[in-house]
């Protein structure tokens, strides 16, 4: 019995050891897997240091717990699950960026999240200007990254931007504007204790371009150097067949166009551009071919004219419609020839300009330019009239120019507008403008007539038939400036297209740009010659104004100008 009861009492304490250890089993509430924990680290920074003191929140998946960042700005949440939770920074008197931040824990732990801290109404500036061309360019877009700080700022009207709150540590500065480069492209700048006023950015306008031609005569001049400078821009191009060049991508400001070839001189030697806001297209320049050296002026008097104020057109009253609006004009000081160009004088000048190749003589009566400004135009002619009537003089046979007996001194009637020019030019003189000729001719006392004495008489001029030629220059008295004929005897070309007057008040007018005919003062020996005496006189006025195509022929005379002033030919 005993042994059958212990047996009973062993099995009894065997089931309730196998009870025990299955209730334990069956009583945990979790797998194994999900009793794993994890742990978020990460930094505040102010600059690039730690930022101690910053209570950082982190809140998800039942999970709302608070960490404090020690001396290096670092914070630690451990007994994380997986899932997904939000961190947010908070200290008095900051701003952060990000403001939170999301992370998700899957199987493993998560580091290095950064949080950057600004101090709220302080840090420090950065500050700069953008110029274009010596002036500040209003409306660039300046951004600053770097340092957990993306900013953008826009330039003023002075070209100034600022940033500010910036902490200590490395940005990084960079303008953008449409249709802009700039240089530097952009500028690393490193805050450490104070503000920074960083180097001045150059934005250069791309995309303008200026274009212009290079003519010998009526041609373009290949091979042509032609060099851009200014504005920090120092190119050189070539002149194509046409005489053609172009410098592209330049920004707005002014350059100096310089053109240069060998045996060749420039008129204009050079040429300023400004570009402002588009293209420019220059005037054309003329090359000459140098000849072999500087040619003596022939018999040649001058005479000083004073610079001096008067009143231009029809003062008296009673003239033509081309002359009005009376104006007032200021003239520099000047040379005149106190007579008209003589046909010995411009013999001379055919045969060396013939010798040297300037000129060409085509049927023995007809003079032409060969190249150069006036190649092919007409510079003289021989007129076929009768002798009563003949305008001429000079003569053309074997090779040779030369004069009629008797003629030597009579004003050089047949030539041309070009062939006048190209006379002055060979002598390195000018024609004079429209208003040195009647500053000239009116004699510094506002003369009606350009006489002696501002009245007219057969005695003091000659004009209308009296005499049914020219006669020797100097025939009559001079105007009070010591010039001869300046009214009567010879048409005079003057340098200026024909055009209407302007009432502005002017100094040194050079007339119009462009035009269909060049100016003719003085009135001459026929004019008017079938007319009432009245009608003759008026047309010896000293601001009578007519005009004529530049291939028609006249008589001139010269001016001197300082330092050899010419005016540019135009076509």
């Amino acid at each position: 019995m005993k042994k059958i009861f212990a047996v009973l009492w062993a099995f009894a304490v065997l089931l309730a050891i196998i009870i025990a250890v299955s209730c334990s089993k069956s009583s945990s509430p979790t797998s194994p897997s999900e009793e794993e924990s994890y742990t978020v680290t990460g930094v505040v920074r102010e600059g690039n240091s730690g930022l101690a003191g910053v209570s950082v929140l982190i809140t998800g998946k039942g999970v709302n717990q608070t960490a404090t960042t020690d001396s290096n700005g670092a914070y630690t949440f451990q007994n994380l699950a997986n899932g997904t939770y939000t961190i947010t920074p908070s200290k008095s008197d900051y701003t952060f960026k990000p403001a939170s931040a999301t992370v998700t824990i899957s199987g493993s732990n998560k580091t290095d999240e950064i949080f950057m801290a600004t101090k709220a109404g302080s840090g420090y500036t950065i500050s700069g200007v953008i110029q274009e061309s010596n002036s500040g360019l209003a409306g660039v877009s300046v951004r600053v990254t770097g340092n957990g700080v993306d900013q953008t700022a826009i330039t003023d009207s002075n070209g100034a931007y600022t940033f500010g709150g910036l902490a200590n540590g490395n940005y990084t500065i960079t303008p953008s504007k449409s249709d802009y480069t700039f240089n530097p492209v952009s500028i690393a700048v490193t805050m450490s204790g104070s503000g920074r006023v960083v180097e001045t950015i150059i934005a250069t306008k791309a995309g303008y371009a200026i274009t212009g031609i290079i003519r010998e005569g009526d041609f373009g001049l290949a091979g042509v150097s032609v060099r851009v400078t200014g504005n920090g821009v120092d190119q050189t191009a070539i002149t194509d067949s046409n005489g053609a060049y172009t410098f592209q991508n330049l920004a707005n400001g002014t350059y100096t166009i310089t053109p240069s070839k060998s045996d060749y001189t420039f008129k204009p030697a050079s040429a300023t551009v400004t570009i402002s806001g588009s293209d420019k297209a220059l005037e054309i320049i003329i090359a000459t071919k140098v000849s072999s050296g500087p040619h003596e002026i022939p018999d040649i008097t001058f005479v000083s004219i004073p610079s001096g104020t008067f009143q231009m057109g029809d003062v008296e009253g009673g003239g033509y419609l081309g002359e009005v609006p009376v104006h007032t004009v200021t003239i520099s000081s000047f040379e005149m020839s106190i007579y008209e160009v003589t046909n010995a004088q411009y013999a001379v000048y055919l045969n060396e300009a013939l010798s040297e190749g300037d000129i060409t003589v085509f049927d023995s009566n007809t003079v032409l330019g060969k190249g150069g400004e006036y190649d092919d135009r007409p510079y003289w002619c021989l007129y076929n009239m009768t002798p009563s009537y003949n305008m001429n003089g000079i003569t053309y046979s074997a090779g040779k120019f030369g004069v009629e007996p008797g003629k030597e001194n009579w004003p050089a009637e047949s030539v041309s507008w070009y062939g006048a020019k190209a006379f002055a030019q060979y002598y390195g003189l000018d024609l004079p403008t429209e208003a040195e000729w009647e500053y000239a001719c009116r004699g510094g006392k506002q003369y009606k007539y350009g006489t002696d004495d501002g009245t007219i008489s057969p005695n003091k001029a000659n004009y209308g038939l009296n005499i049914e030629h020219s006669v020797d220059v100097g025939s009559y008295p001079a105007n009070p400036f010591g010039l001869y004929d300046m009214c009567g005897n010879a048409y005079e070309w003057c340098n200026d297209w024909y055009g209407s007057y302007s009432s502005s008040n002017i100094t040194d007018p050079v007339g119009p740009s462009s035009g269909s005919y060049r100016v003719l003062r003085s009135g001459c020996w026929w004019l008017g010659g079938f007319a009432e005496p009245a009608e003759s006189e008026k047309l010896c006025r000293s601001a009578n104004r007519h005009h004529s195509g530049p291939f028609n022929f006249y008589g001139f005379r010269v001016v001197r100008r300082p330092n050899g002033k010419q005016y540019l030919f135009e076509n």
